[in-house]
């Protein structure tokens, strides 16, 4: 029984990373533009605006690999769709349920934050890592 009480003990300390909050806040200071920009894309209501395209392209630098296998090409491709029809989705929301800019990056990023760790535990084709 102590050595149960040990192991639940060491897996409830251990680090388990970075909280959204913190990865999100990260994301921010290491593209100051983006919020910028997504409000810019929010209230212009444009889904073929400059401002939607900055926020894809911080996005995908943030959550999509530089460099991958080719073999991963496939998945990276998708989830660089999913990005962009979350943000769609997000911006859309915004407008229609007034969520301020911050709220609705906040839940962009929760969401893909989600996707992309399911991707990692099941894979493209149900390995262990898509990328």
């Amino acid at each position: 029984m102590e050595k149960l009480f040990e192991n639940w003990n060491r897996y409830l300390n251990e680090d388990k990373g970075p909280s959204r909050d913190e990865q999100l806040q990260a994301f921010l200071e290491d593209e100051p533009r983006v919020m910028d920009n997504w409000t810019q894309a929010i209230e212009l209501d444009d889904d073929n605006s400059r401002y939607l395209d900055e926020v894809l392209y911080s996005l995908e630098n943030w959550f999509l690999p530089e460099q991958h296998a080719p073999e991963k090409a496939e998945t990276v491709e998708q989830t660089r769709i999913l990005i962009d029809r979350k943000m769609e989705e997000y911006k859309d929301k915004a407008v229609r349920d007034e969520i301020t800019p911050e709220e609705s990056m906040k839940q962009l990023f929760t969401d893909i934050i989600y996707i992309q760790g399911l991707l990692r535990k099941h894979g493209s084709e149900g390995g262990v890592d898509a990328y």
